[in-house]
């Protein structure tokens, strides 16, 4: 009986938590609008604080932070949006100058054309979609394993199995898509630089030598985790150690 009220409770205040998202949503609209960066700033990270996660609210945030000249926590929340909705392209298009607006240039070691294909696929679309499009096959190829069985004619029992086959290789592909998808937004292990300058250590001591230097807004993907330190790698291959501080997981 308690959990029914617990529910009955929760039920009834929902209501009211969207009605003040809403308010909070459109209060931190009107502080962009006014050039109020600092106060939009907060009351989108309000938002998100309670929970919500919605590409509209990183990507006002990123473009607010973009005005503060905070470029490492612009480009994390557009990242943020950006795998919320992969093929929103105002999204790309101001990570993309935010990217271009960091200090180092790091280049992408060469990958197979198969392999930026498949990552291009997988990307194309935000994973619930994902989802919904493998539901699509499924109930495709359903359709057509009923129509060979129930079929008599020759013609149509060929044509039924050649569908039949078709749908299932779409089928696998597009498991194969949606996993990836899937495993690509609940990854974290990429992060964002947040520090103007930060150093890279040989190994996870502060008494280590530097191996180079980050600067706010790199991207880096975090390989080991040992205390308060990150092992990283760049694009390029160099990798490093830096501590957990300096950067902030997407």
């Amino acid at each position: 009986m308690r959990k029914y009220i617990v529910i009955l409770l929760a039920l009834m205040a929902f209501p009211h938590l969207l009605s003040a998202q809403n308010e909070l949503k459109q209060q931190a609209d009107e502080a962009y609008r006014q050039a109020d960066y600092q106060t939009a700033a907060k009351l989108y990270e309000e938002i998100l604080g309670q929970g919500v996660v919605a590409h509209e609210v990183y990507y006002n945030l990123g473009c607010t932070y973009y005005r503060l000249n905070e470029l490492g926590a612009s480009i994390v929340n557009f990242e943020r949006a950006l795998r919320l909705k992969p093929n929103d392209k105002d999204t790309r298009e101001n990570l993309d100058f935010c990217y271009s607006r960091t200090q180092d240039q790091i280049q992408q070691l060469p990958q197979s054309l198969i392999t930026t294909w498949w990552h291009a696929l997988a990307t194309s679309l935000a994973t619930p979609t994902w989802y919904v499009v493998l539901l699509a096959m499924v109930l495709l190829l359903c359709v057509f394993v009923a129509w060979f069985m129930l079929s008599k004619d020759i013609s149509q029992r060929r044509g039924t199995l050649i569908g039949s086959v078709a749908t299932l290789a779409l089928l696998l592909l597009t498991l194969g898509c949606t996993l990836q998808s899937r495993h690509d937004a609940s990854n974290h292990d990429n992060a964002i630089v947040m520090q103007p300058q930060a150093s890279v250590k040989a190994s996870p001591d502060p008494s280590s030598n530097d191996k180079f230097s980050l600067h706010e807004g790199t991207r880096v993907t975090i390989e080991e985790t040992i205390d308060q330190w990150y092992r990283i790698r760049l694009a390029d291959g160099n990798n490093g150690w830096i501590t957990q501080k300096q950067v902030e997981r997407i």
